[in-house]
This record gives C-alpha cells, structure tokens and sequence, in this order.
C-alpha cells in the first residue's frame, strides 16, 4: 500500500478533472515515552513535548523511555530508539534539503 493518499485539490468537496492530482503524505512521529498517567503518555522529541493517547498500544510496550511512532494524538507503534533515530535523522536530512531548495 502507498503512503500517498490522493486528494483533489477543491474546496467543496466536488470532482474537477481539469485540476491535477495533490498528493499529500500522512507522517507519524517518532518520539519517547517520558511519564504515564493512566492511558495517557507525555511524550518528548527534539524538546517537543505533547499528550499521546495509547489506547491503541498493547500496555506492555507503553513504558517510560520506550520509543512510539504518534500519529494524530495517538501512539500506533512501539519502536526501538535506533529506528526512532533513523526516522528522524531522515527528516532533518528533508528539511535540510527544502531549506536550501528555498534559498
């Protein structure tokens, strides 16, 4: 499956074939488990700090310090700090390039 989803780039909603296709990606983010409270983790990455939801975790993979991939609010994965560091020196290698694409 991609992970591009196609969109059409109208405002209400209607089908206008003389516009081309937008395509639109959908990120998750890596970040680290820093406190739980009940179903709710504080989670850190590059000094963010936000409230995760891990609803959609099993309870053995919600523990402090571990990495999750957050999507929308929500932690929909468990990953090893070595991947959480790939994905991110991934994003910074991205936006690296767009800055400079920029100027």
């Amino acid at each position: 499956m991609s992970i591009f989803r196609r969109y059409r780039s109208r405002t209400d909603g209607g089908y206008d074939r003389s516009r081309p296709w937008d395509y639109r990606m959908c990120l998750a983010v890596p970040m680290q488990i820093v406190s739980i409270v009940g179903c709710v983790a504080r989670c850190e990455a590059k000094g963010v700090q936000r409230n995760v939801s891990l609803t959609l975790l099993d309870s053995r993979e919600a523990v402090v310090g571990n990495h999750v991939l957050v999507h929308v609010g929500y932690a929909i994965q468990a990953i090893t700090a070595a991947e959480a560091q790939t994905s991110w020196d991934l994003f910074d290698e991205l936006a690296s390039a767009l800055d400079h694409a920029d100027a």
